[in-house]
């Protein structure tokens, strides 16, 4: 089997280590021209390619791709947003770097894969995490239209361990047990994991508070003297952005503005009738684009939510905190976002001060593209209504909407039973071994951890590497594509 190969920054420039040469049809790696060359100079064996090639109008690949296939392509990228989206976030869009012009690069990024995969003639394309460039989303997309299996490494909902997908928007969990030593219980990082995401404490004033949120372990240190806003921080980090100071002194305007009209309108109380929380993501990242299919843009999540609540019911939507901790991209957030959210009759704003796990546990249901914050809702024995592609789609109480009529059928469901099955605790456990069963990892090898604490917030780096580097040596030694793993949850929801 031939694997055309998007091995990523971790691991693309140690291809020494991989011993199956043969069965690497072709390489695409992000560098610039002159480790390019030194790179293809070293590596003999390889056909490689750099990002900023496929965007050349002359590649220098002289075959020519099916018309109808190429057609296919072209018809399947223009009618998918996200490619437009995906073009403004990596090409930008100002003056003439519009989205009809980008039209163009799309175009010839179409002809070069197209005859790169002619060139090569792979069997199939192993990426390193959810095509979130425009160059690799058209090769992923003219891989499919091809019919040639795309294969995806990414982390699973434990951190710490990686698993690997087939299909783009699909993410069927490829079986992979076999390179496990398993007893067929869960291990005790899992188990301490789990015990941290559904434990609280209760203060005085008897709001719920997380004793530890191990998956937002890194927001607790950047409040800054206890406010959501710092002058000097966003100063200094204008200093270092690689932008324009004029734009840069813009994106500072439009945030403090929008952090102004947050707080305006939200509330700090939960409402009195039964609510669902919706929790936004910070964008761009490739967790809402592209694995957020058509929602990439949360304005029709909510709006889905919205028009789908039973009567009485509110819908809360909470800001990801890192929208106000990182640097803010203009084009993601239009000044009065939060003022049309605010107008929808049956929405209301969610105060940052109101925890995450609060609002987990005061809701119904909890909702998100593919937000952590849906397995923690899990975890804590809540449905999670979910508008993309997360690593734990198939977990038990996860609920897939795909659009408004599947919103309406799914909220139904959630309404009437108010709660997960009974036997949740027993499947949340099975699906945890299921996971670990297909899944690769690393934490044995770290033996100063300490804690599970410590393996989320340090070695999770660490972790990915060396659970690609193993799955990337096992996949290229196969001889024909994989097996998918068993599923064995969908029939509890």
């Amino acid at each position: 089997m031939r694997t055309f190969l998007l091995p990523g920054p971790a691991i693309q420039f140690e291809m020494q280590k991989i011993d199956k040469a043969s069965s690497i049809a072709g390489v695409l790696i992000q560098c610039n021209q002159k480790k390019l060359i030194q790179l293809q100079n070293q590596y003999h064996d390889y056909r490689i390619w750099n990002l900023k090639q496929l965007r050349n109008p002359i590649l220098g690949v002289e075959e020519k791709a099916d018309s109808r296939r190429y057609d296919e392509v072209m018809h399947k990228l223009l009618s998918d947003p996200r490619t437009f989206y995906l073009a403004e976030r990596v090409l930008g869009n100002n003056l003439w770097k519009s989205v009809f012009n980008h039209t163009i690069t799309i175009e010839i990024l179409v002809n070069n894969c197209l005859n790169i995969i002619e060139h090569t003639k792979p069997d199939c394309l192993l990426i390193c995490a959810s095509p979130h460039s425009i160059e690799t989303w058209v090769l992923s997309i003219c891989f499919e239209v091809l019919n040639l299996k795309v294969y995806i490494m990414e982390s699973s909902p434990l951190l710490w361990r990686t698993w690997l997908y087939e299909g783009i928007d699909k993410q069927h969990v490829v079986k992979i047990n076999h390179l496990n030593h398993k007893d067929y219980k869960l291990t005790n990082w899992t188990r301490e994991f789990v015990k941290s995401q559904q434990a609280f404490d209760k203060p005085s004033n008897g709001e719920r508070r997380n004793m530890n949120e191990l998956l937002s372990s890194q927001n607790q240190s950047k409040l800054y003297n206890g406010h959501w806003w710092s002058w000097r921080k966003e100063l200094s980090r204008a200093l270092v952005i690689n932008k324009m100071l004029p734009e840069r002194l813009a994106e500072i305007w439009l945030k403090k503005k929008l952090l102004n009209s947050y707080n305006s309108l939200a509330i700090n109380e939960y409402p009195p009738k039964p609510f669902i929380t919706f929790f936004m993501h910070y964008q761009p990242e490739r967790t809402s684009l592209p694995e957020g299919l058509w929602f990439s843009q949360q304005w029709l999540a909510i709006r889905a939510l919205a028009a789908s609540l039973p009567s009485g019911w509110i819908l809360l939507v909470r800001e990801h905190p890192s929208t106000w901790w990182r640097s803010l991209m203009a084009k993601v957030r239009s000044p009065d976002l939060y003022d049309r959210i605010n107008k929808l009759s049956n929405v209301k704003i969610a105060s940052m001060n109101l925890t995450t796990f609060g609002l987990i546990d005061n809701s119904e249901a909890v909702s998100t593209l593919t937000g952590k914050v849906g397995f923690q809702a899990i975890l804590r024995n809540k449905p999670v209504i979910f508008f993309g592609v997360p690593g734990y789609k198939n977990a038990p109480g996860a609920f897939f909407v795909s659009g408004l009529n599947e919103a309406s059928e799914v909220m139904i469901r959630v309404s009437r039973s108010h709660a997960i099955n009974l036997n949740h605790k027993k499947l949340v456990e099975d699906y945890l071994l299921w996971i670990e069963e297909n899944t690769v990892t690393c934490e044995s090898a770290f033996t100063d951890v300490g804690s599970v604490e410590n393996l989320v917030a340090k070695y999770i780096p660490e972790c990915r590497y060396n659970s690609f580097r193993i799955i990337t040596e096992w996949f290229l030694s196969l001889d024909c594509i994989p097996d998918l793993a068993e599923c064995k949850f969908q029939d509890s929801k």
